[in-house]
């Protein structure tokens, strides 16, 4: 997990699998839903329109936060045939965006901003998604459980959508909504992280505490460490990794 020096952390939405993604990265963050304009651009390419409705969601919350806040702001569609899928407006509609992904492949575009005092940044995740052939009545009846009507392209890949789902090519958690590792590369990219290690040694202590894990410090050898607190190993891998070392050394000698 990792530390801001920002804050406070904001994710500028309310969708809850985009909060239950963000907790893989901080442990605490505010939710403040972006109440911004979501029309499309004429003129941009799909991947163009996510970016900016990313950036506008970040830039409304930005009006009324702190200023020395972090604001994470996300947005997602789904392109078939160069057609965005956005929500559906009604269960029709979501049921004609199913059959149209219907034994096909098709794109998610993820976009992730993140605002800070000093800069901003905007990065894309595309990811092709293949969707078996539905049979009869299938469309209806998953439409009928209310899982697509707030979700981009009328499914989701974490729930009783992922019956659909053949194969991805790209980021899972990009067709989830936020695409975790891409995040938190702009996050060291953008200077917001000051290291995981006091999370990372909370963490272990947790493990440790149900008699699993133990906290060792970092290899004479190698100085291998995780996150820059420490390691943590398994229960009697830390034996097994400085064998490791003492099998080179009398190798070499």
């Amino acid at each position: 997990m990792m530390e801001s020096r920002f804050q406070p952390v904001i994710l500028a939405s309310q969708s809850p699998r985009r909060k239950e993604l963000l907790a893989r990265i901080f442990s605490d963050f505010q939710v403040c839903p972006a109440h911004a304009d979501e029309s499309l651009t004429p003129g941009f390419t799909p991947k163009q329109n996510v970016a900016c409705l990313a950036q506008r969601k970040a830039q409304a919350v930005a009006q009324h936060s702190d200023c020395q806040a972090l604001i994470i702001a996300s947005d997602t569609i789904v392109v078939c045939d160069d057609v965005i899928l956005g929500k559906p407006e009604n269960e029709a509609d979501a049921v004609r965006m199913l059959r149209q992904l219907s034994g096909r492949t098709h794109q998610v575009m993820t976009a992730v901003c993140v605002k800070t005092p000093e800069r901003e940044l905007t990065q894309v995740s595309v990811t092709d998604v293949t969707f078996r052939t539905l049979r009869d009545g299938e469309a209806e009846a998953y439409t009928a459980t209310g899982e697509p009507m707030d979700k981009a392209g009328a499914y989701g890949i974490q729930g009783m959508g992922g019956l659909f789902v053949t194969g991805i090519d790209g980021d899972y958690y990009g067709v989830m909504g936020l695409p975790i590792c891409m995040l938190h590369e702009m996050l060291w990219q953008g200077g917001c992280g000051d290291g995981g290690g006091k999370q990372l040694s909370e963490f272990a202590k947790k493990l440790e505490s149900h008699g699993s894990y133990q906290m060792v410090s970092r290899c004479g050898d190698c100085r291998h460490y995780l996150s820059g607190a420490g390691s943590v190993y398994r229960r009697g891998e830390k034996g097994q990794h400085h064998l490791a070392h003492l099998g080179r050394r009398a190798a070499a000698g």
